[in-house]
């Protein structure tokens, strides 16, 4: 998840294969895996059921969807859309739109036109993919190894890079133009700019027409410069120290309106006739491309119309840089708050949503990287994630929602967040079922090796990790991995114990996405029908393994790369290794070792090298295991592919 520590904008976007051999096989193949597993009944969801679990939008409003489909990634020099795996998103070939696993659209309720926004939703994150010698076994509930920073930092950049110069600016309107539905939409309302950006493909071009579209190709280049220098991005003013100032009570929006940032609709309406009134009686005087608009009022119309959407995309393309920097930016610098990377596959939940909804003076180090764990079986659990903090799945997910890009009002609590549309995806997560191991794909289960191996999980394994729907806690110092999720959490905020605090905030939340859904007092009741509790328990909590082979890397912090590493003394397991891959080792359950990428920016997959020196990374502890024999070892692996 992003993590946006920034409160002096009333709005916050809540919004991070290798050719080498390995072991003697061959590495993955650059030709994208074909996905021969599960079969299509999957593990338990319906072809229909998989479309919702897989797109259904919980709210968010990153960027425009016709914006990102027209932005250029600085990372590929490519379509920003082009290569999505390249930042750990799957594929999915049944969506109409072409989106993968986990993106997501909806209408903006914020930004002029209405455009259908990018948000994503649970399977982002919980759709995981297995390969193995060019074949791939979806896993649906499993850890993806999407990296969200990657994801918001390549957007960020690829605004950032368009927002160089008047040519990118224009050159991104063109490529716009290339899409029906944002032509379509611009055409109903400025239908001369639509015509003229389809037409012409750049600032050059246009000038190329005549003296009048010189003239017209210059005032744009000064209306970019006067833009860029009011208001501009401060990459220095945005790195400086916090404060705890929060912004002014705004204006409570209307019933299922959500204000622009920043006052931004007030700006693009005030500004612009006094920068044009010149150029208008110049129109009349044509030239070879307005010279074709025989009505001079509609020549007059269409310098307008071009002149004010020019203007208002580098306001909003700026609106949302800022943004996206402030989300970025704090990843670095002497000034910003201390952050150990998540990289694929990971998320500071915690500290992000801390981070974003309440004041500055609150903000907390985002070092607690947590592995986005399996879904199957979670629905038996009366307290969730890993330390056993909250019974309130809702107030839980408006939480996930805000912090992957809902928008939302600090003071007012009202937000873009879809009550209803969370619970329809906690049902539908609900019905996933544990995957069986692929013999199709990895190979046949040692049989009477997996015999072997059930009895010792039932010495050394089972009394902790058996299924319970109330799962014991265990103290940080016996278990002895990584203590920085256990121990952050409740860090105090003004005094008062976060979890009183966060109880509070998500309750105002939720509370304000049922009134703006319309959602009644008696359906509230029949979606989370017990009271929402939330503690600290300083401890972690464990889960039954049913099908642990499916979800590497392990331990909270995703620390260990295979479950043959996890049964190592903690002194021999990796201590750095390549992660964002998908290439699976069929013998050590887990994520096969992969030399470094001679240039991580040019893998279709989103390379990240995970090292456990950085706070909240150590794969210390749980040293449960490690003094069984090689062939006992083995064994009890074997029996972890059945379990």
């Amino acid at each position: 998840m992003p993590a946006s520590p920034w409160h002096h904008r009333r709005w916050i976007l809540a919004a991070g294969a290798v050719l080498a051999t390995i072991g003697g096989r061959a590495a993955p193949a650059a030709e994208p895996a074909a996905v021969v597993w599960p079969v299509p009944a999957g593990q338990g969801l319906t072809a229909e059921e998989r479309a919702r679990f897989y797109h259904l939008d919980e709210g968010g409003e990153i960027i425009p969807l016709h914006w990102l489909r027209a932005l250029t990634s600085p990372r590929t020099g490519r379509p920003f859309m082009e290569r999505l795996e390249r930042i750990g998103f799957i594929a999915d070939p049944d969506d109409p739109r072409g989106l993968p696993v986990g993106m997501t659209v909806r209408r903006s309720q914020s930004l002029p036109g209405n455009p259908e926004m990018v948000g994503v939703t649970c399977a982002a994150c919980h759709v995981g993919q297995l390969e193995h010698r060019g074949r791939a076994v979806r896993i649906e509930g499993g850890t993806n190894m999407l990296s969200f920073d990657l994801f918001l930092g390549d957007i960020g950049k690829s605004l950032e890079a368009t927002l160089k110069s008047p040519r990118e600016v224009y050159a991104f309107l063109h490529r716009l133009m290339a899409q029906d539905d944002a032509r379509t939409a611009l055409a109903a309302r400025r239908s001369h700019a639509a015509g003229i950006l389809a037409a012409v493909p750049s600032l050059d071009a246009l000038g190329d027409h005549g003296a009048v579209e010189r003239r017209i190709a210059d005032r744009i280049d000064r209306l970019f410069r006067d833009e860029r220098d009011r208001d501009a991005i401060d990459l220095v003013r945005l790195s400086a120290p916090r404060t705890a100032e929060q912004p002014a009570p705004q204006p409570v929006p209307a019933p299922g309106a959500v204000p622009v940032p920043g006052g931004l609709l007030a700006r693009l309406v005030d500004r612009g006739e006094e920068d044009i009134r010149d150029l208008v009686g110049e129109a009349a005087a044509g030239g070879k491309l307005l010279g074709r608009i025989a009505d001079l009022s509609d020549r007059a119309a269409a310098v307008r119309e071009l002149l004010g959407e020019f203007r208002e995309t580098v306001i909003l393309l700026k609106a949302r840089a800022e943004l996206l920097v402030k989300i970025t930016g704090q990843m670095a610098g002497p000034h910003k708050i201390d952050l150990t990377p998540g990289g694929p596959g990971r998320g500071d939940d915690w500290a992000i949503i801390r981070n974003q909804i309440l004041p500055a003076n609150a903000a907390i180090p985002v070092v607690q990287q947590l592995k986005f764990p399996p879904l199957w079986g979670f629905g038996r659990l009366e307290w969730l994630h890993y330390d056993g903090n909250t019974t309130s799945v809702m107030q839980r997910n408006a939480g996930q929602s805000l912090g992957t890009g809902a928008m939302f009002d600090p003071v007012t609590h009202a937000s873009t967040v879809e009550p209803r549309n969370l619970h329809d995806l906690e049902q539908l997560a609900r019905k996933l079922v544990a995957p069986r191991w692929p013999e199709e794909v990895f190979g046949p289960v040692d049989a009477a090796a997996a015999a072997r191996g059930k009895v010792l999980w039932g010495r050394h394994c089972a009394e902790c990790h058996a299924f319970s729907p109330d799962p014991p806690l265990h103290d940080v110092a016996d278990i002895g991995t990584d203590p920085l999720r256990a121990r952050v959490f409740d860090i105090p905020v003004d005094g008062q114990p976060f979890k009183d605090v966060l109880a509070t905030a998500a309750d105002r939340y939720l509370s304000a996405a049922y009134d703006r859904a319309g959602v009644p007092e008696t359906e509230r009741q029949a979606i989370e029908p017990k009271p929402a509790r939330w503690r600290s328990t300083g401890k972690y909590t464990t889960r039954d393994l049913a099908s642990a082979w499916a979800s590497p890397p392990y331990l909270h912090n995703g620390s260990v790369p295979t479950l043959d590493d996890l049964l190592k003394p903690a002194a021999e397991r990796p201590k750095r290794f390549w992660i964002g891959h998908r290439e699976y080792d069929p013998a050590r359950l887990g994520y096969a070792t992969l030399p470094p990428p001679a240039d991580p920016s040019a893998v279709d997959y989103p390379a990240f090298e995970y090292d456990t020196s950085l706070p909240g990374n150590s794969n210390a502890g749980h040293e449960y295991g490690t003094a069984l024999s090689t062939a006992e070892k083995r064994d009890l692996l074997e029996y972890l592919k059945t379990h």
